[in-house]
């Protein structure tokens, strides 16, 4: 970016700080009073605007900033006022940072976010404003309502014609070429990471407390809901109902906090509308599921490293069949490349030679750390792997545990697991996975059964 990132800070050591943070991927600009925002408002391409700015924790600042120009702003907010960004976001600001103890380091790429989103919103804006255009015109063309009413319908049925005439041509390609042409023409929808869930993720990362997690997920009515249904639960009936997200957190902890919102956030990645693919989709998730759930217990049989994010790898290792299979859920309404036989057994071999490319792809667009990366990459095959470090092996063997107990394509026979590299280097050769798999059968049931 050539123009610079404006540092909107009352505290000049906190200014110098943001800068120097920044140095190494932006221009940067540090403003000490609302006058000189307005002066540099015009040329910046970006804000960063802390609440310490003005006496109204900012705000006034960035209304007046806005007013000027519509650029990405990203406020910094107190650790102890959580109701700060909400008020931001409200007023428009784009994003928002908490100010922890390694705020600072999440800075650069907190700023990056904002930008793309900004960026996501004005091409939005441009695409409406020009269909309105469009609309506009055609409105003085038409004199009369009749024929407003006739050429909607036509508009209507070639429309209609158009769509038809392309799902045709791309029900006759291979798969691999369908895709492309998909890709190329701008009408496959990559899913998105959610965004309650990359702000967990962000905010787990500054090692904040349990009064900021419960105050991120209140906001989110769904994951809400099944927080405290798990906080009372049947194990739980000898105590006091829980009734709010404090307390759900307070009860069940931490881990399994992040676990059970990661769990409902990702579900609405593996929704469709296309029968034909849902219960493939369902499959998968289940495998999804099943895989987290390994990749924690096997971690913990461990006993050493950050056991805590294998849920999280586990249950994203397979997210390029996820992308893969939306996207021709989206071309095959009909579900026509999954009959017979020999069909279903083509659509199989594309999705496994096909998804490990397309999930690294994903796990770099949504700025994933490498781990992510490797497991994404790796999961199916050590062989291909520079090193194999232990978090991959983890994610190997639960992949096949998940397979073994039944949530997958292919079955895993108890002498495969054995076998497994994974297994020989994580464990002795006398060490049988029968618990763990017994294990993770129970813990998927009960995801069932909490999300249901």
């Amino acid at each position: 970016m050539s123009k610079p990132i404006l540092i909107a800070n009352g505290d000049v050591l906190e200014a110098k700080a943001l800068a120097a943070a920044l140095a190494s991927q932006f221009p940067t600009e540090p403003v000490s009073d609302l006058a000189a925002l307005r002066r540099n408002a015009k040329s910046a391409g970006a804000v960063v605007l802390d609440t310490n700015f003005s006496a109204s924790q900012g705000v006034d600042s960035l209304l007046e900033l806005l007013a000027l120009a519509q650029l990405p702003v990203l406020m910094i907010t107190p650790p102890e006022d959580a109701a700060c960004a909400i008020k931001a976001l409200r007023y428009g600001a784009t994003s928002y940072l908490v100010k922890t103890g390694t705020y600072v380091e999440l800075l650069p790429m907190a700023l990056r976010e904002a930008i793309e989103r900004a960026d996501g919103l004005l091409s939005l804006k441009v695409q409406l404003a020009e269909l309105r255009s469009r609309n506009t015109d055609l409105e003085k063309r038409l004199t009369n309502t009749n024929r407003i009413k006739r050429a909607n319908t036509t508009t209507q049925i070639i429309n209609k014609r158009s769509v038809t005439a392309v799902r045709q041509v791309e029900s006759h390609l291979p798969l691999e070429e369908m895709l492309a042409v998909r890709l190329r023409s701008g009408n496959m929808q990559l899913p998105a990471y959610p965004l309650v869930a990359m702000k967990l993720r962000q905010i787990m990362n500054a090692e904040v407390g349990m009064s900021e997690v419960a105050q991120l997920l209140s906001q989110d009515a769904a994951i809400s809901v099944k927080l405290l249904r798990a906080a009372n639960a049947a194990q739980y009936s000898n105590l006091r109902k829980v009734e709010t997200i404090d307390g759900a957190v307070g009860r069940i902890g931490m881990n399994m906090t992040c676990n059970i919102a990661e769990l409902v956030t990702n579900r609405s990645l593996y929704a469709t509308r296309n029968a034909t693919y849902r219960t493939i989709l369902d499959d998968l998730w289940l495998h999804s599921v099943a895989s987290a759930h390994a990749s924690e217990i096997i971690a913990r049989q461990i006993g050493k490293g950050s056991w805590e994010k294998m849920f999280s790898i586990g249950l994203l290792h397979d997210v390029g069949k996820l992308a893969l299979l939306q996207a021709v859920a989206q071309s095959d309404p009909e579900g026509k490349r999954l009959g017979g036989e020999d069909n279903c057994n083509s659509f199989g071999a594309f999705l496994e030679a096909n998804h490990v490319k397309c999930g690294v792809s994903l796990m770099q667009q949504w700025n994933f750390h490498q781990d992510f990366h490797t497991a994404a990459r790796y999961h199916e095959d050590l062989s291909g792997a520079d090193k194999t470090f232990r978090t991959l092996l983890i994610v190997h063997l639960a992949n096949l545990v998940a397979h073994a107990i039944g949530y997958g394509s292919v079955m895993q026979t108890p002498d495969e697991l054995d076998q497994a590299p994974s297994k020989k280097l994580l464990f002795s050769e006398e060490m049988d996975l029968t618990p763990i798999a017994e294990e993770t059968k129970l813990a998927v049931e009960a995801t069932q059964q909490l999300l249901a």
